[in-house]
């Protein structure tokens, strides 16, 4: 990609970046270690604003991001795509480790994309990456 932002954690292999071809017109509008935001101009007079969101891993603070999410559906009202990894899923269907997950989470967090206006469209990976491609 010939254009990107980048935010770094220090001392740690994690950050956030969002990288696009030059010849879209995007513009930062916000950023912290969880989030960046930019406005994105469809090449009419239309924008539109484009997320990347890195919810926190730790169960006991992802509220944080939801509220994050919550905050930054409140600063416009254009249209919004947000992507990322919440940390969190919506549905036990969702779940590919062993570990257990809280309704109670589930439930908030859903709270929270309802009241951020935003629907979950999904994404499915064909291959698990602890499964290995069958050899013909």
């Amino acid at each position: 990609m010939e254009s990107f932002f980048i935010v770094a954690i220090d001392g740690r292999k994690e950050g956030l970046a969002m990288l696009w071809k030059s010849k879209f017109d995007l513009n930062l509008t916000s950023f912290s270690l969880n989030h960046i935001v930019m406005e994105v101009k469809d090449g009419m007079d239309d924008f539109f604003f484009l997320t990347s969101i890195f919810g926190e891993s730790e169960t006991h603070v992802g509220s944080s991001s939801w509220n994050l999410t919550r905050s930054l559906a409140r600063e416009s009202r254009l249209p919004w795509l947000c992507f990322g990894d919440f940390n969190v899923i919506t549905d036990v269907d969702e779940k590919w480790d062993k570990l257990g997950r809280s309704e109670k989470q589930m439930e908030a967090f859903c709270e929270a994309l309802e009241d951020s206006g935003l629907y979950v469209i999904g994404l499915r990976s064909v291959i698990h990456l602890d499964q290995q491609p069958e050899r013909g």
